[in-house]
């Protein structure tokens, strides 16, 4: 039911909309500002800081390394202050632009914050001329942290808190932060300054995986060619899992890997008991979204957890926007377990997922403003619609009645084209390629008549003859604009081993995905032989193909009638940017996008704005996810004024509206320091909608 009934008149009663607001908000407990630990609380605009560079350290192997130190000027408190090793990813060094950045921000907000550079990169090298380019292990990079915060914990006695310590690291640096998690409190696996690992109480990781081995062996019968390429680069066929893919055999790759020392850490990790912040990317060059999401689902119960689903991982595209997200989820999850902030991060919906823009155009500029979903569960698979597979390369809502027709699918490898081969040539498609040519069985949906959202997990299900007992099959889903190009969306792929030429049936998960199918598009399941992802400019092969020629028969009858099952949903309510910055010099203004789509048009809509978070919210059907304060209060007293510029009106013809804050100079030094949410409302006589919120931080 409409909570604001007077939002929808054609003059709305503004003083009726504040009392309803303030009726349906515990004002007593949603004004107050977030709590603060012991800390001091920052300034507006953040805490002055000092550095301490290029740090000499010596960890207990006598193993050299250099670090960078950043914390806030003014007196620590008398415990110090919370620290957070910031790890770099593999073959960088502490230098990498996000880590200085990501130490800068946090020292600003009262913390310790300090990178040092990993074994066999940055300096280390250099000073360690006697192991050469000798990179870490597994089990020494979790002896490391523990001998840094050692270290640490001496040379800045008074200054660091040596009991409330957290991780971050992209990359090599999550793989770090998730063995700290592992080990947390727990005896160190090997020889250093101390025994056990200080207990760790948050950890933040950007493009790294929970389950090593489901990254690694997908479904347990597939190899990861990135992978197997880095293995092949570093050490040529010594590694046990180079050595398993050359004998095709995974059940030996899974034994080699176990046997790494410290390498499989799931089995601590799922029972974990440390807040943990994942940050993952839909096109990451080496990880995929599922593998976390499915982990997510089988570690300890109670334990703060939280997923991003966004970009710029590994050889995926830059985004401006989305990387001050990943910064700001990264002050918020250690401000909330390191100093006790009741910010609401862990009481917020357990994914935030950016929508992957359906123009190339948009989706390569760095300065695109993505929108964005939340959900409070993960992996989405229902509600669904299914299509089915049918003759004439259609996919169609309705069964086959009869046995129909379909080509079969070929994968052909050019004579002598072997593992070995495909190893030097890097997993690079350009080299793969031409000896094995990708071959496609498309399927076509009729063009849709308007915007549909794609988001969670598709499911594809068919029974298929192959002509030989080992073989992949895999499932893409591309959109298909109204001239016939296409642009890819999602794909999974399924390895079957050893079993007979007969008919056999095969279900294949594609990965997870949040994306919007503009109107006249058209959905397009293609069966393929090689599992690509080929997102605009970044083409890759995950899983690696099978080096024996096969055909594959897909069957289409009563028996079992192939089908594919799609999360499809009404075109959600976006309010962008998701989040922004001003860095205040004078008069400020910050403009909101609100996207409806073509079924909101005519619809009112309000904008409402606060600055003491998002949750609890205000209770609603559903919760508007909006704390009522006083900045709420403002702004509806002032809605529709050059500052909050049509905050209040009706969605165009095609469901959007542009909205505007402004502040002018004479005031905005009173917004110094104020991180304000916004929500979007549309509202029908019966109902009400809220988008995600956005965000906008006022520093120095």
């Amino acid at each position: 039911m409409n909570p604001f009934p007077s939002l929808t008149a054609q003059a709305p009663d503004m003083n009726a909309l504040i009392l309803a607001l303030k009726g349906s908000a515990v004002l007593a407990s949603l004004s107050l500002c977030p709590l603060q630990a012991k800390d001091p609380s920052p300034p507006p605009g953040g805490f002055k800081i000092q550095w301490q560079r290029n740090v000499l350290l010596t960890w207990s192997d006598q193993y050299r390394t250099r670090i960078d130190i950043a914390y806030p000027q003014r007196a620590a408190p008398s415990s110090g202050w919370p620290g957070v090793l910031v790890v770099h990813g593999g073959g960088r060094s502490r230098k990498v632009g996000w880590a200085q950045e990501t130490m800068r921000r946090l020292a600003t907000a009262g913390f310790v914050a300090f990178g040092y550079d990993v074994r066999g990169q940055g300096d280390c090298p250099r000073l360690n001329p006697q192991h050469g380019q000798n990179r870490f292990t597994h089990l020494r990079r979790t002896i490391d942290m523990a001998d840094c915060f050692h270290l640490l914990g001496t040379r800045l006695s008074g200054v660091l808190d040596p009991k409330r310590l957290g991780v971050y690291g992209q990359s090599q640096g999550g793989s770090h932060g998730l063995h700290a998690a592992a080990y947390s409190g727990l005896a160190l696996p090997g020889k250093g300054y101390r025994k056990t690992m200080p207990k760790i109480l948050a950890v933040v990781t950007d493009v790294q995986v929970l389950d090593r081995l489901d990254d690694l062996l997908p479904g347990g019968t597939l190899f990861q060619a990135a992978a197997l390429a880095g293995a092949f680069a570093k050490t040529g066929t010594k590694h046990g899992i180079v050595q398993a893919f050359l004998k095709d055999d995974p059940v030996a790759a899974r034994k080699a890997l176990l046997a790494e020392p410290g390498l499989i850490i799931w089995d601590l990790l799922k029972k974990s008991d440390t807040p943990l912040f994942l940050m993952n990317s839909w096109d990451d060059g080496k990880h995929i979204v599922r593998t976390n999401a499915n982990a997510l689902a089988r570690m300890k119960p109670g334990v703060p957890r939280r997923l991003l689903l966004s970009t710029g991982g590994h050889h995926s595209v830059l985004n401006y926007i989305e990387d001050l997200l990943g910064f700001e989820s990264t002050q918020r999850w250690m401000s909330r377990f390191l100093k006790g902030e009741q910010n609401g991060i862990d009481k917020e919906p357990l994914v935030d997922a950016a929508v992957i823009p359906a123009n190339p155009r948009v989706y390569l500029d760095p300065r695109s403003q993505w929108q964005h979903r939340r959900s409070r569960t993960w992996p989405i698979t229902k509600p669904s619609r299914r299509f089915y597979l049918r003759s004439g390369k259609r996919l169609l809502s309705s069964a086959p009645s009869s046995t129909e027709t379909v080509a079969s699918l070929n994968h052909r490898v050019r004579r002598g084209y072997g593992a070995l081969q495909f190893l030097k040539d890097g997993a690079n498609l350009r080299k793969v390629l031409p000896a094995i040519p990708q071959q496609k069985l498309p399927f076509n949906t009729a063009a849709v008549s308007k915007a549909t959202e794609l988001f969670g997990r598709a499911v594809c299900e068919l029974e298929l003859t192959p002509t030989r007992s080992s073989f992949q099959v895999v499932a893409t889903l591309y959109d298909i604009d109204p001239q016939g190009n296409a642009r890819f969306i999602t794909t999974g792929s399924v390895g079957v081993r050893g079993t007979s030429s007969a008919r056999q049936r095969v279900r294949i998960e594609l990965d997870d995905v949040a994306y919007i199918l503009p109107a006249g598009h058209r959905f397009r399941l293609s069966l393929e032989n090689l599992h690509l992802y080929m997102q605009p400019k970044h083409p890759r092969l995950f899983a690696a193909p099978f080096f024996h020629s096969y055909r594959l028969q897909p069957h289409i009858d009563r028996r079992f009638a192939p089908r594919l099952d799609l999360p499809l949903r009404t075109l959600g309510l976006s309010l962008t940017p998701r989040i922004g910055e001003i860095n205040l010099s004078g008069a400020w203004e910050h403009s909101l996008s609100i996207e409806g789509g073509q079924d909101r048009a005519g619809q009112v809509y309000i904008l409402l704005v606060g600055g003491s978070g998002i949750t609890p919210g205000m209770p609603g059907s559903p919760r508007i996810p909006l704390n009522f304060d006083a900045w709420t209060h403002l702004g509806l007293a002032a809605i529709n004024t050059p500052v909050f510029d049509r905050f209040l009106g009706r969605l165009d013809r095609s469901g959007r509206a542009l909205a505007k804050m402004r502040v002018p100079a004479n005031l905005s030094s009173l917004t110094l320091g104020s991180r304000l949410s916004f929500t979007a409302l549309t509202l029908t006589p019966n109902s009400f909608e809220s988008s995600w919120t956005g965000t906008l931080h006022i520093t120095r």
